[in-house]
């Protein structure tokens, strides 16, 4: 949602800067995410009047149009068609500067005539997407010779509102300004509406039926007759170009510019469209086609909202108009709708379309029903006076069951004990007055709930709105106890504390991404996905089955912005179907570590080298000896790791997850180039595993025995199962097993390849003799000779 902080200000005065208003939003929960220019800056573009226009000598084409700059005269050459004496234009002059052009106008020759500058459309001046005709200058507003980016006021900005779901009321000028009032302790000027309504009745003309009331439950319409489609006047662009809306023509402008300034979506139909003057309102049927305004045929779902005209559907109602019903260039009579559809039916039709509209979206939240008619009216307004059509007097409106405001009651006392203050009665009065709330002074306060604010519900509701506009700030500390005491973490919580606490103190960085994801950016097969039924997006469409997705997208955007090392985590919940489970899909926790990019250097001075498997490899182990008792690293080729870089972690044949490199053909999917290493691990399964217990170990008050063993073997051989070979042979006397040489080349078989281990041998009660240390040293020897093919290294 987009504002003009201009347009604001014709509802309602205020002094604050736009920063210091979306400061003051910001602070009652209406939050400002951001605040931009209108339009783009342009200078030396002066208003002139055009005092006489000729034909080009050598182009037809053109014309060369002499323009009086108030004193001094121009000449500049336009092929415009509207081009005539006493017209105000926009006139570029040299060392303008224009929008996306630059500062490259000079005076030039075209077919020996000399331009002095250059004379310009709306859109050469980025006010619109006109650039057929030049701009046309109000002569009774605007004086000849000013500059047009100070006389039009065109250093303006818009603000940019992320809106909570509740607040559907300020998805609109009008409700904006409503909040402000009440910050600004005024009210809103609503705009003046006068019709002058002809004297035949809307009522002859048109009827309207509601076959459909689920879908419906109302629906007004009135006639404008005798109109002309135009382009819209220039303040009417300003309005809808600072709500981020590309203006079209003044019939669809006046739909859009209401939309915007009540919150209540329009729509304009071709009358011709509607030969026996009935408005028909009804379901689809499942299937069912309709080509709408973008000129695509669509299959609808059942009970999709239809407005018809009898006979054939004209549009899906609250959705999208029809290509055969829109207003044309020629159309000079109009049917403008108001109507109130449901939430859920209009959710449910632009989901399964996959459309996205203004309107569709503020249906969608909930509009105001008992705001139909002022929109109407304001747009039958503005019709007569933008089009020059009659309008036709009192609009036919069908509702058949009225909503009435909520009445409830306000216990000021009670508010001031819930909040901590001592707010008088009438500041609280005055609060929800300048918010529109009815109110009915008493004991206590009675207060109606306009329809408009369908999350006012309760006491407690109106409490939350006078502490929100009164000021969270203002609300006094209370430092003494009091509240719930802390409660105890469940097993699970303080297990995921735990393991974040190991991950961050390794120099992790915690990761959080969207459960939802793309279908495309997984590589779980399409059968094994979790389908939301209502999608936000096809990006948002399915629950996340594996968290490598997350860690590729974060990858992706940090090394796009020269992020040199990621080394990252993250815990959370992975969705799969299920044929066992009652909802039809399991989920479980996994916890992720991911690396990429460079490796923090040792030292100062030190070379920087990349993340490699042994990086990931020396993260794993350490947090997993504080959470299995022993594991093995088994060779793998689970996706989306690469093969025969990946490994299975496995403790007593249960398998805890995989840890390698992922394959770059998936991580390509994401534009990452660089290797990312990965380990998945289910954290479920690990917080039910029984913990190793930590036990004391006294230092060793006798010495230690060290034998060095090379042996030969094939280079496929796992380094692990030699040490375990290593430990088992030499039973209780070995102390420790550490591999400090991997070698092939020069006096090692081709084919083969060295692995050397220190083993140290020791006892806690006595001092091993060397007859001890050798018999277990041969003992390995000969182990790793039977069992693994090993041959000593000469």
């Amino acid at each position: 949602m987009k504002v003009g902080y201009n347009w604001l200000k014709e509802y309602i005065a205020f002094e604050w800067t736009p920063t210091e208003l979306a400061d003051r939003l910001t602070a009652i929960g209406t939050a400002v995410d951001g605040i931009e220019p209108v339009f783009d800056r342009f200078s030396n573009v002066i208003i002139g009047r055009i005092d006489k226009v000729e034909s080009h000598p050598q182009r037809p084409d053109l014309n060369v149009c002499h323009v009086d700059l108030k004193g001094r005269g121009v000449t500049m050459v336009s092929g415009a068609p509207n081009c005539r004496v006493g017209m105000l234009v926009a006139a570029a002059l040299p060392g303008a500067r224009l929008p996306g052009v630059g500062d490259d106008m000079r005076e030039r020759e075209i077919d020996g005539v000399t331009s002095e500058g250059m004379l310009c459309s709306e859109k050469e001046l980025g006010l619109s997407d006109d650039g057929t005709v030049l701009m046309e200058i109000d002569p009774e507003v605007y004086n000849v010779g000013s500059d047009l980016w100070k006389a039009y006021e065109l250093d303006e900005v818009s603000l940019s509102f992320e809106l909570t779901p509740n607040r559907s009321d300020c998805l609109s000028v009008l409700g904006i300004a409503r909040e402000i009032a009440a910050l600004a302790d005024g009210r809103v000027r609503r705009p003046e509406v006068k019709i002058e309504e002809v004297r035949i009745a809307n009522a002859d003309l048109l009827r309207i039926e509601i076959d459909f009331p689920e879908g419906c439950p109302r629906y007004a319409g009135r006639l404008v007759r005798g109109g002309t489609v135009r382009p819209s006047p220039f303040w009417l662009k300003r309005c809808l170009r600072s709500a981020g809306i590309r203006p079209i023509n003044n019939a669809v402008d006046i739909t859009n510019f209401v939309m915007l300034e009540t919150g209540q979506p329009l729509h304009a139909f071709d009358w011709s469209q509607f030969p026996d003057g009935r408005v028909l309102v009804r379901a689809s049927t499942a299937g069912e086609k309709f080509t709408t305004l973008d000129d695509i045929e669509r299959a609808l779902p059942a009970n999709s909202v239809m407005i018809t005209n009898g006979q054939e559907a004209v549009a899906i109602g609250g959705v999208m108009g029809g290509v055969d019903s829109e207003v044309k260039p020629e159309t000079t009579d109009f049917l403008l709708e108001s109507a109130h559809f449901h939430p859920t039916h209009i959710r449910r039709t632009r989901t399964r379309l996959g459309l996205a509209t203004d309107a569709a979206l503020r249906f969608e939240k909930g509009v105001d029903p008992n705001g139909v008619i002022e929109a109407l009216d304001r747009a039958a307004d503005l019709y007569a006076q933008l089009t020059g059509g009659e309008v036709l007097a009192d609009p036919v409106d069908t509702y058949p069951l009225p909503v009435e405001p909520r009445k409830l009651e306000l216990d000021p006392e009670r508010a001031n004990r819930v909040l901590g203050t001592n707010m008088s009665t009438p500041t609280m009065i005055n609060i929800l007055s300048n918010l529109e709330f009815g109110v009915v002074t008493g004991k206590p306060p009675a207060i109606t709930v306009p329809t408009f604010r369908p999350d006012i519900e309760r006491e407690i509701d109106l409490i939350e709105e006078v502490a929100r506009i009164y000021g969270y700030e203002r609300i006094p500390i209370d430092r003494r106890g009091g509240g719930a005491m802390p409660t105890h973490r469940d097993e699970f919580t303080t297990a995921m504390q735990r393991a974040r606490d190991q991950l961050e103190g390794m120099g992790l960085y915690e990761m959080v991404n969207n459960s939802l994801t793309d279908p495309k950016s997984t590589f779980v097969p399409t059968k094994q996905h979790v389908t939301m039924r209502n999608p936000l997006s096809a990006e948002l469409s399915i629950m996340r089955p594996d968290l490598i997705g997350g860690l590729l997208g974060t990858v992706a955007r940090n090394r796009n912005r020269q992020v040199e090392t990621i080394p990252v985590y993250e815990i959370g919940r992975v969705f799969a179907m299920s044929k066992d489970s009652q909802t039809g899909f399991s989920e479980h926790t996994d916890l992720l570590i991911g690396l990429c990019g460079n490796a923090p250097t040792p030292g100062w001075g030190e070379p920087a080298c990349t993340f490699d498997y042994f990086d990931l490899k020396g993260r794993v182990e350490e947090f997993l000896r504080h959470w299995l008792p022993s594991y093995d690293l088994e060779p793998s080729d689970e996706a989306p790791f690469t093969k025969g870089q990946s490994f299975r972690i496995a403790s007593s044949g249960s398998g805890y997850g995989y840890l390698g490199l992922i394959d770059a053909c998936h991580a390509a999917t994401f534009e990452v180039k660089d290797p990312v290493w990965a380990a998945v691990i289910n954290f479920d399964a690990l917080v039910r595993q029984d913990r190793p217990v930590k036990r004391y170990t006294p230092a060793p008050r006798f010495p230690a025995a060290f034998r060095d063993v090379a042996v030969v073997v094939d280079p496929d051989t796992r380094a692990g199962d030699l040490e375990r070979t290593i430990r088992d042979a030499g039973g209780e006397v070995v102390e420790g097993v550490h591999l400090f040489d991997r070698y092939s080349g020069k006096s090692i078989a081709e084919g083969k390849i060295s692995l050397a281990f220190s083993i140290s041998y020791r006892v806690p009660d006595r001092t091993l003799r060397d007859d001890e240390v050798e018999t277990a040293h041969n003992n390995i020897v000969n182990a790793l000779a039977s069992k693994h093919g090993a041959e000593l290294r000469k």
